[in-house]
């Protein structure tokens, strides 16, 4: 355990003897050691006779009617916690948020259209490798200081015809070449 675990509620600092249990509730609940031991021995136990999975494995309807059952009798509790919680800690969502932003920029780039567009058929490497285009072209565009974007060879808004959200279907030009083409099938592909 470590030391920065705060002691428990005095009785002195509350009027009723209500609020008193409540907070003391609130602090076993959080940081009673007794409690935390018996807990994570209860895990270290479950874990060892491999019960967890099993359990889940079996029961999982069950578990999931139950959440179901449990949010739909909590629901404005549930809710008034969460806003509570993200209010508390905006600053850790924020990072969060960023750092998703930064780790997914070639999914983020996908977005809209393009992946309506894609089939169902496309593997985990097609995917990789649409990605990588995104990737390719954001490093032109800091290396040489020009937009590059991915463009889709056959539009995927066509006036004739409509393309697919495929890796071959793609490729990495300068923004100012994708403008000019506006939604017209390219004259060097045919």
């Amino acid at each position: 355990m470590t030391n920065d675990i705060p002691s428990a509620p005095d009785r002195v600092n509350y009027a009723t003897s209500a609020e008193y249990r409540a907070a003391y509730s609130r602090w076993r609940d959080k940081y009673d050691p007794r409690r935390i031991a018996h807990h994570r021995e209860n895990r270290r136990k479950r874990t060892e006779a491999g019960l967890t999975k099993a359990y889940y494995a079996e029961n999982r309807e069950h578990l999931l009617d139950h959440k179901k059952e449990y949010y739909a009798k909590n629901r404005e509790a549930i809710r008034e916690r969460q806003k509570t919680y993200r209010e508390e800690n905006i600053e850790a969502y924020k990072e969060r948020d960023a750092r998703r932003y930064r780790n997914n920029l070639a999914a983020m780039a996908q977005g809209g259209r393009a992946k309506l567009a894609a089939p169902p058929w496309l593997t985990r490497e097609h995917w990789k490798q649409m990605a990588d285009l995104y990737v390719e072209a954001r490093q032109l565009t800091e290396r040489t200081g020009i937009m590059h974007v991915v463009d889709h060879i056959y539009p995927l808004k066509g006036r004739k015809s409509c393309g697919l959200h495929v890796p071959w279907n793609l490729r990495i030009v300068t923004n100012q070449e994708n403008t000019l083409k506006h939604y017209k099938i390219d004259k060097l592909v045919r």
